[in-house]
């Protein structure tokens, strides 16, 4: 551990890793290497007091300390959030990797090419989509799904949305077409819930989703509000793992049809 004393009217230069922070006061102590700590022990000086403060490349844009703020506004280094993706054709996969965990930012740069994207939330789904033409699969992993607006390439490709037949699973949906207004649905019907109906469970009590939701398609919202005002019985879910396999295998395939 390193202590650096930061002197009234001499600017000290803190190098680390990236950009530069330069200060007019304060104490602060430093770690060796890239630790969270430098992060913790400098953010009551830089965010409390701002204008005691200059800095090198800072982005005078960002606000507040959300999706790592506090380290995009000074020019600091942070761990991107990470997406799973899986090449459902094997012959797409780069140098042989067919699933991944990688950065956003990587994912957004990759940018292919594909006949279609299939986003789905249930890890055990995803890991079990079958092999399709042309297809790339992406674990949304439930209300992390917001990070999929960093992928504007998913604008240019034939995208659908497969997650739990319950009332979040519809808001989950719902707010993936705010972004991509072209996203589709697949075993998220009535046939599908019906079907299904010895496997249903239910959702827990006050943890549901009963506001209206912007933009589902009329037969969606229909089910969406049978749903919610429990027309089918108390609180109906059809978690995505118990819908058929063979089911699954039909309509993935069907995408190239």
């Amino acid at each position: 551990m390193a202590e650096l004393a930061l002197d009234f009217g001499k600017p000290v230069v803190i190098a680390y890793h990236t950009e530069h922070l330069v200060s007019s006061t304060g104490t602060m102590t430093l770690a060796e290497g890239f630790e969270k700590g430098y992060v913790e022990s400098i953010v009551g000086l830089l965010h409390d007091e701002p204008d005691r403060f200059r800095a090198e490349a800072i982005d005078t844009t960002v606000r507040g300390l959300a999706d790592h703020g506090f380290e995009r506004r000074y020019g600091l280094r942070f761990e991107d959030p990470q997406i799973r993706f899986r090449w459902l054709d094997p012959s797409r996969a780069p140098g042989g990797i067919s699933d991944a965990i990688i950065p956003f930012p990587q994912l957004a740069a990759y940018a292919p090419a594909c006949g279609h994207v299939i986003v789905t939330e249930n890890k055990i789904n995803f890991l079990t989509l079958p092999q399709s033409p042309d297809v790339l699969a992406l674990f949304g992993g439930g209300y992390a799904i917001d990070l999929l607006r960093a992928l504007p390439w998913i604008a240019n490709q034939p995208l659908h949305y497969w997650g739990d037949l319950d009332t979040h699973g519809f808001a989950i949906l719902s707010r993936l077409r705010q972004y991509f207004p072209h996203t589709r649905s697949f075993l998220m019907d009535r046939d599908t819930l019906v079907m299904h109906r010895d496997l249903w469970t239910e959702e827990l009590s006050g943890t549901r989703v009963l506001r209206d939701l912007p933009t589902l398609d009329p037969h969606e919202q229909a089910l969406y509000d049978d749903l919610r005002n429990d027309c089918l019985g108390d609180r109906v879910r059809l978690e995505q793992e118990r819908v058929k396999y063979q089911l699954v295998e039909k309509v993935v395939l069907a995408l190239h049809r």
